[in-house]
Formats: C-alpha cells, sequence, structure tokens
C-alpha cells in the first residue's frame, strides 16, 4: 500500500508541472483589493475599471518613444506603485493594449 501511495504522489507532482498556470500578472493583495473590490458597489467597481482601462493602455507615436500612465489614482494607496497598479488592473483581465494613432502631416498648405 505504502509503494502505491508514493508512486500516485510522485506521479500527480510531475504531471502538475505539465498544466500550464495561469500568469496573468495579477496578484491577489491589499493593492488588488482595493481597485478591484466590490465593497463600494458598482458604479465604483464600473468607475475603477476605467481606470484600469485607460492605464493599461499604451500608445506608440511615429516620431517620438511609447507613453504610458504613470498616475496611480488615489483610491489606490495601498499599491506601492506602477507595476503594483497594472497588476491589480490585470485582475480585472485587461491586458496591456498598444495604440498607433494615426499621423496626420500638416504641409502647411
Amino acid at each position: 500500500m505504502r509503494p502505491t501511495l508514493i508512486l500516485l504522489a510522485l506521479t500527480s507532482l510531475a504531471f502538475g508541472n505539465l498544466i500550464p498556470k495561469d500568469d496573468n500578472g495579477c496578484n491577489a493583495d491589499n493593492c488588488a483589493r482595493a481597485v478591484t473590490g466590490t465593497r463600494d458597489g458598482p458604479a465604483t467597481v464600473a468607475a475603477h475599471q476605467a481606470d484600469c482601462k485607460s492605464f493599461m493602455q499604451v500608445t506608440e507615436h511615429w516620431d517620438w518613444p511609447p507613453t504610458s500612465p504613470t498616475n496611480v489614482p488615489a483610491y489606490a494607496t495601498a499599491c506601492s506603485g506602477t507595476a503594483r497598479y497594472s497588476s491589480a488592473c490585470s485582475c480585472f483581465g485587461f491586458p496591456v493594449v498598444t495604440v498607433h494613432p494615426t499621423h496626420k502631416k500638416d504641409h502647411g498648405w
């Protein structure tokens, strides 16, 4: 009986490492609870989601470096910076989105 249990334990460990892990960058910590929490009601959650969607947007311009938001909202005081806030936003399921604005050249005519 004992060898069977050991064999089952080793087999489950081996197969456990083959299963892909869902690593979306979400750390379920106090920062995430401050951002994604539902205590303040659905309107607050919707506002936080809108903030996150905007924050997770990176704009790439044709003639200068990419820009991304750097301001963490006041309600996210549990977040120790932009990396933590980004992690909390990923708990909503928002990925980083890269935006390429169209360029209209002004010829001055």
